[in-house]
């Protein structure tokens, strides 16, 4: 069953079932084991998270879940969450309930439809009094600035709640100020120095929007390359001396909207870099130092090869 993320590609969701089986069915179990009593996921410090629950979601419906208690659980755990609507106080916290909300009604086969009203009724007030002069949306109610990952999370959660966002002209033009002359983007208006991550929700956001032709392309992709590290993954800046998982993942995503097809980028080495973060028994590390899996790097492992397989056939066809 193929089925929308936004944010991801369908082209990248397709290329999951080019990964091979048994590596799947281990990070399969795996996930299976983190399952908490309460049908939630727990993040590093222990006990259901909603925002890990959703990166559980994600990956289940990426890789298929061993058993359908798994979802119904899963649903379960997003009702006890939902009893009081002061529980969705930042867009993170909507992205994840939506996300998880919408993932859920499709593969628990629950009727969630009240949910949902009240998560638009939720959203719709969260994305009111977070809205600013300069086009985006904020982290916090007492930030000044529109945040450029945080109006990412906005499109995000607005797409599936169905709910009226600022006209397009507005969002291409407050993301396109925060491209910096090194071709990146900044998640703030008075910050320098461009960041892997804002670079990628700016990508993305815009590539929702159909408004890539706002921003100057060629830079994005100069800024990647330059991100890049020797052990073939990608650091947080060009600042940042070290590869993760989710600066990786993200610049990943954003390199399969660019529909580059001469990619200057050595694909075989950041796939050996994502494996190398994978867990022999299941689960992805964030990077070389770290000494914990969780659920959501292992999402953004799992997304990474899927993206690097989708990447590797449009050089073979290009």
């Amino acid at each position: 069953m193929f089925f929308h993320l936004p944010g991801i590609p369908l082209g990248i969701l397709t290329a999951i079932q080019r990964l091979p089986s048994p590596f799947l069915v281990v990070h399969r179990d795996w996930l299976g084991q983190q399952q908490q009593h309460d049908g939630g996921f727990p993040g590093r410090n222990g006990g259901s998270s909603l925002y890990y629950s959703a990166f559980a979601a994600r990956l289940l419906a990426l890789i298929g879940c061993s058993h359908a208690s798994q979802w119904q659980r899963l649903a379960t755990y997003l009702k006890s969450q939902l009893g009081d609507d002061a529980s969705i106080k930042t867009l993170v916290d909507l992205d994840s309930a939506v996300t998880l909300c919408a993932l859920a009604t499709i593969f628990a086969d629950q009727d969630l439809s009240d949910l949902g009203t009240r998560l638009a009724e939720v959203g719709r007030s969260l994305l009111k009094s977070l809205q600013r002069e300069d086009g985006g949306f904020a982290k916090a109610p007492h930030s000044a600035a529109g945040s450029t990952y945080h109006t990412f999370l906005a499109i995000m959660a607005a797409h599936l709640l169905e709910l009226p966002l600022p006209d397009q002209d507005t969002l291409s033009r407050f993301f396109a100020k925060r491209q910096r002359s090194d071709g990146g983007f900044v998640e703030l208006p008075m910050l320098r120095h461009s960041g892997t991550n804002p670079t990628a929700a700016a990508v993305t956001a815009l590539a929702q929007l159909g408004r890539l032709q706002a921003i100057d392309l060629d830079g994005v992709h100069q800024f990647f390359a330059s991100v890049q590290k020797p052990d073939g993954g990608f650091a947080a800046s060009a600042h940042v001396g070290e590869s993760d998982l989710l600066s990786t993942c993200s610049a990943l995503i954003s390199m399969s909207y660019l529909k580059e097809k001469d990619l200057s980028f050595n694909l075989n080495q950041t796939e050996n870099y994502c494996l190398s973060l994978a867990n022999a028994s299941g689960g992805f590390f964030g990077h070389h130092r770290d000494d914990q899996c969780d659920v959501e790097y292992t999402f953004y492992g799992i997304l990474s090869l899927a993206a690097l397989q989708m990447l590797k056939q449009r050089v073979i066809r290009g």
